[in-house]
């Protein structure tokens, strides 16, 4: 009886927090009053020194979070520093929305028969304007376990199937809407753990972005190489024409939470 009522009270957790996500996809853009404006042609990149894993891994375990809420605790400190040397931070703690690909598939080091993708693209609201990396990390770690604590990723893998199905106006229309959603694509890939070679020279490292869609001004991707880890940032350089800015802010954030 006592397991049973586990189960339920489990069951309905995740609905109430598959609610609480397609509330937040529906609702109004947290994206809005931050590099607003419609994007130009020319895009920029940059990217700083690689972060070693261990250190990630090491802040994670003495704090009981994983190594992707670290690295999005990262992102989100850089982005409180980017916002406060413009001028442009909100006056209370805030949140701003980030679609984030989640992979439908089980990861697994065997290759599959045939490759590609099966993911679905969650809204993950960062929170902004915490007092320090430690508060940032627990709001992103609570918030992070809620997303995997729901049917959220099938939910909008749903969405995205009605978009693409959908004729070529309304599919626009509505990739628009959601895209709107988030200010950008966050995204955390996995790469080899150990040194890999092409055409028999050592690769040093690896940087890699998302697309973005719609109006959104930026992509940031977490690519994990060899124990290292880099964060790449891609901007539209109308709207963010210096994101140098945003990879010293980051250089800060993970020095100051060392």
């Amino acid at each position: 009886m006592v397991a049973h009522s586990q189960r339920l009270a489990g069951a309905a957790t995740t609905v109430w927090h598959s609610a609480t996500g397609v509330g937040d996809l529906v609702g109004p853009s947290s994206a809005t009053g931050l590099w607003d404006g419609e994007p130009g042609v020319e895009k920029t990149a940059a990217w700083g020194d690689p972060v070693p894993l261990a250190d990630l891994a090491r802040i994670g375990h003495e704090t009981g979070t994983t190594v992707n809420d670290v690295c999005t605790a990262l992102v989100a400190g850089a982005l409180d520093r980017y916002f406060a040397s413009h001028g442009t931070t909100r006056p209370e703690p805030s949140d701003l929305g980030w679609l984030i690909p989640v992979s439908l598939s089980s990861f697994d080091d065997e290759l599959p028969a045939d490759l590609g993708n099966h993911f679905s693209l969650v809204l993950a609201q960062l929170p902004l304007g915490r007092r320090s990396f430690a508060e940032r990390l627990a709001e992103v770690h609570r918030r992070v376990a809620r997303i995997r604590d729901s049917y959220e990723p099938v939910l909008t893998f749903g969405v995205q199937y009605v978009i693409a199905q959908s004729p070529a106006p309304l599919g626009r229309a509505m990739s628009r809407y959601f895209a709107g959603k988030g200010v950008g694509v966050l995204t955390n890939v996995p790469g080899p753990r150990a040194a890999m070679t092409l055409a028999g020279a050592p690769v040093e490292g690896i940087v890699g972005w998302a697309p973005c869609s719609g109006r959104q001004a930026i992509t940031i991707c977490i690519f994990s190489y060899a124990g290292q880890v880099r964060f790449g940032f891609g901007t539209d350089r109308k709207l963010i024409p210096d994101p140098d800015a945003l990879v010293a802010g980051l250089a800060a954030e993970f020095a100051a939470a060392r």
